[in-house]
């Protein structure tokens, strides 16, 4: 009976799934063909897209033939054309003749276009109320015909929210603008259209620079620089290049004007469309002549002149000649600013006249195009009625479906829950397996290797020392890999027992992100991937723990190289959501990306991807710490991707400041005043401030080409260093002889000199060869950290680095020096312990000979001194300085009252005469300072039994 009850049912089922498919059969059979026809005529007409005659002749072709779907094509590109080249009387008509065809078709999509380019005309032209009416009726038939709800008809609904838009900006209704912008941008999100975004962001930026809100105005340009880029749309770049130009010039910041002008310039200067290069063009023109640069002013403006006559625009024509006969007036050539002043005027009469002829016509149009509203306002009904056939099939099939599904669920309840609850135990099972299975393979892959080659190495089956360097280096590799994975496994163990201690503290999160992103700098440049940090703020305080945040950023960075290739894109972006008070984290790739099936899981601890996502073979650990370790720091994380074009993590984190423990922070007085960023180099016109030498002994030189991590490693010393900085290692070696730091904190990757080779010449300077030298720098191989230590480095630090670890190695090595100073000194002055091979040495005891052969004439010091040696004064004060503690004048005198003191203990010869010999003219100062030395007059001295 029951299997009966099943049959039975079964039949009715399929019987309505046949009449509901034969009703909508003829439907999507007829649309189908037509789409196809469609694509068909659209890539014939694209072909003969820049040949006007030829799309006349292929006009004809389509008339004679009665196509009228290939005519609405054929008209909306002769109506853009026409736009274009400004003749708007023939766009109006072409695209009235496409609207008309269009309503015999009942084509919504067709319709709503001609509307929309209708009203783009009348809008060009200034015929506002025209415009707005076919912006609104486009408007309103997108909204409400099904045919419409293609992609393509949603973009067609965006481009009527932006001709109203415009309408309103127009007409200075700017409340009316941004809310039409704005509907038009969520739009353009949901379809995640870069360039439609960039459009919008733009508008709603020219409603605040109309509102005089430059800040916001800059904010939203921003934003359409951005969507600009990511389409990879030079005119959008252009446009927003002049945007921004123009606040700047409105602020008489002509200088910042000027820079975006010609950024605009020059891309437009390779392009075809010479209309939008004159923008820029006459925009530079214009900006000289403000800034008095009048020759400069006319070399754009004549050029821009040329090229408008070239292509007749008289719109471009009555602007130069404009800014041409203010550029003579100024110059104080007025007979020829008044010609220029008088064809400005021709040129705007003209336009105006023509203006009015398209009004007069515009009329008579919208007088035809009423007579058609009645058959659309019918066609729409006609639409509504099918619209209404569609949702009852759909409504049957829902409900038979329905009912087949209860009858089963029915029948098969018990059994589903069985097999559901088996399922779920091996899918436990399996992942189990799966786990076990690929830590194993883990762990076998780098202990093969360690343990094959380590036999090779022990059969000694390897004979050459390169083979062995590069054997070993295998090893230590594979080791490194071993203990990584490891490390993951019991950072995932602690978090999920809560047994480690977080160390927050509070800081800019921007520059510790920078740094995080400078340490895969080197590694994306071996993989040839293009790595790039952006940030649109310069600074975000906030609490954080830094090794979280290390290790968050590390694996979502490590993951995208992971699962990108040559010539691909790693973007790490920060940004700050005032909304939320929160700061936003994302790591975009252009790699794979992740198939959708596998994104709800991609967090979970174990979880495999089988997609083309997962090259390699992983563990499932990796993206599973990184979301506890946010949701530690009380944040979240979301990803969302496109397979085979790009993959994007987003990490939300609380912006609070309660914590008390802070990371330093950079404060003004301890940065020169001269520390400038240009092009990479930084600009150190002169030491810090005396007054501020004078509270802290030593001096630290960082030579660091990237400004945020200069400030940083400024951040980290200035309290209890002085501090100054140079921009490369050519500016570095010049400062460090200029002024003979203490200590000397460098990058590697700089221009014009690297850290090695700044280090080498380091070490081979007289003047500066006894400094100290750390080396902070993101590459970490070991390649790089023997050749920094070969090149006369004594510390190597690896960024991010450990604040700590770097006060704790500046104040080794200072304490160091101070040791060595002393030993120095006692070796030179006392000579109680052999002298060994010691540069410094050498340099100190050439100085010691060369006064005790001067000894006797006083007018030779300090200038003869620092003569002889090839130094200027200063740096052989510094010099000394820094080997002996002793300036050159005081060195001087204790060598003399050193050799004063051994010839009244040897000889017995006069007080005056010592006095003469050790260069000392006035017996009664010799006496003053042989006392004030050794606690005893010369006489008093000599008395003193042996």
């Amino acid at each position: 009976m029951e299997r009966h009850l099943i049959t039975e049912f079964i039949c009715v089922f399929i019987s309505s799934i046949f009449i509901c498919l034969c009703a909508c059969r003829k439907i999507s059979v007829d649309n189908s063909l037509y789409q196809g026809k469609k694509q068909l005529l659209e890539k014939e007409i694209a072909t003969l897209r820049s040949d006007s005659a030829g799309l006349a002749t292929l006009l004809r072709k389509y008339q004679n033939a009665e196509n009228l779907l290939g005519q609405i094509l054929i008209y909306e590109e002769l109506g853009k054309q026409a736009r274009k080249q400004s003749r708007f009387s023939d766009a109006i008509e072409n695209h009235r003749r496409g609207l008309d065809i269009a309503s015999q078709l009942k084509d919504t999509v067709e319709i709503v276009q001609a509307l929309n380019n209708l009203g783009t005309n009348f809008r060009r032209i200034g015929a506002l109320d025209e415009a707005s009416d076919y912006h609104y009726k486009a408007l309103k038939i997108a909204e409400t015909f099904s045919g419409v709800s293609t992609a393509i008809g949603t973009k067609n609904r965006v481009i009527a929210l932006n001709g109203i838009g415009n309408i309103s900006l127009t007409l200075n209704q700017l409340d009316d603008a941004d809310r039409y912008f704005r509907q038009a941008l969520k739009i353009e999100q949901d379809l995640n259209s870069d360039l439609g975004q960039a459009i919008n962001y733009a508008n709603i930026g020219a409603i605040y620079a109309l509102r005089a809100e430059y800040d916001s105005a800059f904010y939203y340009y921003s934003q359409s620089m951005k969507h600009n880029v990511l389409a990879n749309s030079e005119l959008g770049i252009s446009l927003c290049h002049t945007y921004i130009g123009h606040i700047y010039e409105e602020q008489n910041r002509y200088d910042e004007a000027l820079m975006q002008y010609m950024l605009a310039y020059k891309i437009m200067e390779k392009s075809t469309d010479q209309w939008h290069w004159l923008d820029a063009c006459l925009s530079v023109g214009k900006i000289y002549t403000l800034k008095g640069e009048y020759h400069k002013a006319e070399r754009y403006l004549k050029r821009g002149e040329s090229v408008a006559v070239g292509i007749g625009s008289k719109e471009h024509l009555e602007q130069v000649n404009k800014l041409l006969s203010d550029l003579y007036r100024k110059e104080g050539k007025y007979k020829i600013a008044l010609e220029k002043y008088a064809l400005s005027t021709i040129y705007q009469d003209s336009i105006k006249n023509a203006q009015q002829v398209n009004r007069f016509l515009d009329m008579r149009i919208k007088y035809e195009h009423e007579k058609n509203e009645k058959y659309i306002q019918e066609l729409h009904y006609q639409n509504e009625l099918h619209k209404q056939g569609q949702r009852n099939i759909l409504i049957i099939l829902i409900l038979s479906t329905l009912l087949f599904i209860v009858l089963i669920f029915i029948l098969y309840y018990k059994n589903h829950l069985r097999k559901r609850k088996a399922l779920e135990i091996k899918k436990l099972e399996e992942m189990k397996s799966n786990f076990f299975m690929n830590i194993t393979h883990e762990f076998r892959t780098p202990l093969t290797v360690i343990l094959g080659l380590s036999r090779h190495i022990l059969q000694k089956e390897v004979s050459d020392e390169r083979e062995v360097y590069y054997t070993l280096r295998s090893i230590s590799r594979q080791g490194e890999q071993l203990l990584h994975l490891v490390n993951q496994i019991l950072d995932i163990a602690r978090s999920e027992s809560g047994a480690d201690c977080p160390e927050w503290k509070n800081g800019d999160v921007v520059t510790y992100l920078r740094m995080l992103s400078d340490g895969f700098r080197q590694y994306a440049l071996n993989k040839q991937i293009d790595l790039i940090f952006l940030s649109t703020t310069d600074s975000i305080q906030m609490d954080f723990v830094p090794d979280y945040l290390e290790k968050i950023v590390g694996n979502l960075l490590s993951n995208a190289f992971k699962h990108c290739g040559r010539g691909d894109k790693v973007i790490l972006y920060v940004s700050k959501d005032d909304y939320k008070a929160a700061c936003v984290i994302e790591v975009r790739d252009s790699g794979n990306g992740i198939a959708e099936k596998d994104l709800p899981r991609i967090f979970e601890l174990y979880y495999l991807a089988d997609s083309d996502y997962s090259r390699d073979t992983g563990t499932g650990v990796g993206l599973a710490l990184t979301r506890q370790l946010v949701d530690k720091l009380d944040g979240t994380i979301e990803v969302r991707s496109t397979p085979r074009k790009e993959t994007v993590f987003t990490i939300s984190l609380p912006v609070m400041n309660k914590i008390q423990t802070r990371l330093p922070e950079v404060k003004d007085v301890d940065l020169p005043a001269t520390f400038t960023l240009s092009e990479s180099t930084f600009e150190n016109e002169d030491m810090p401030d005396r007054n501020l030498l004078a509270q802290k002994q030593e001096t630290i030189l960082i030579v660091e080409d990237n400004k945020d991590v200069a400030q940083y490693i400024s951040s980290v010393v200035s309290v209890e260093y002085n501090v100054f900085f140079a921009g490369n290692g050519q500016e570095g070696l010049k400062m460090a002889e200029q002024y003979v730091p203490d200590l000397v904190i460098t990058d590697l990757m700089m221009p014009e000199k690297d850290g090695f080779a700044f280090c080498k010449e380091m070490r081979s300077s007289i003047v500066v060869n006894h400094i100290p030298i750390i080396i902070i720098t993101a590459k970490n191989n070991m390649e790089d950290r023997l050749l920094g230590f070969k090149c006369g480095a004594d510390a190597f630090l690896v960024k991010p680095f450990h604040e700590e670890e770097l006060i704790t190695r500046i104040r080794q090595l200072l304490e160091s020096r101070k040791h060595l100073k002393e030993k120095y000194c006692r070796m030179v002055m006392k000579a109680d312990e052999p002298l060994k091979k010691d540069t410094n040495l050498e340099f100190l005891q050439r100085i010691t000979d060369i006064i005790y052969r001067e000894l006797s004439n006083p007018d030779f010091f300090p200038g003869g001194l620092a003569a002889e040696i090839c130094l200027s004064t200063s740096q052989l004060n510094r010099k000394l300085k820094a080997l002996s503690g002793y300036t050159c004048s005081s060195y001087v005198m204790k060598i003399r009252m050193n050799k004063a003191r051994k010839l009244l203990f040897t000889t017995e010869k006069s007080i005056g005469d010592v006095a003469f010999e050790c260069g000392f003219s006035d017996l009664g100062y010799f006496s003053r300072t042989f006392k004030k030395e050794f606690n005893c007059t010369p006489s008093q001295y000599q008395r003193m039994p042996q």
